[in-house]
């Protein structure tokens, strides 16, 4: 079992690159998983309990990196 726990971290403190990179780490756990199994014999399930929204607010100037926000 794989938990992403930081991700839920990230959407409450709205730090946008914190949650895209603990996705992205799940994403390669998950991957790292599926080449460790038969996918014959062996059901993988990704799934999540809850979700979040993510607000930008305010008026950053033009070609702001989104991830510098924060």
């Amino acid at each position: 079992m794989q938990t992403g726990g930081l991700i839920d971290h990230g959407h409450h403190g709205n730090k946008a690159h914190k949650a895209l990179s603990e996705t992205l780490e799940l994403d390669a756990a998950v991957s790292a998983a599926l080449e460790m199994v038969c996918l014959q014999e062996t059901l993988v399930i990704v799934t999540a309990d809850h979700g979040h929204s993510m607000s930008l607010n305010g008026y950053p100037g033009r070609h702001t990196d989104v991830l510098g926000l924060f």
